[in-house]
């Protein structure tokens, strides 16, 4: 579960940068309530290969967790 203060700006897809962490995670909607956000995490590798369009790259907007 993820927290954001406009979480209905985000894409079905995007990627996770946690500050302090060299890991970029990707991440799809599955449901949201409010600012809660649940998340699966997925293989960057595939969303790349699938559909880079619909994704949203790292640093391209900043949420802080």
């Amino acid at each position: 579960m993820l927290v954001f203060d406009r979480a209905e700006l985000l894409p079905f897809g995007f990627f996770l940068t946690i500050e302090g962490e060299k890991t970029v995670y990707g991440c799809e909607v599955r449901h949201h309530f409010g600012e809660r956000v649940g998340v699966a995490f997925v293989d960057i590798s595939l969303i790349v290969a699938t559909n880079p369009n619909s994704w949203i790259a790292p640093n391209a907007t900043q949420h802080k967790i």
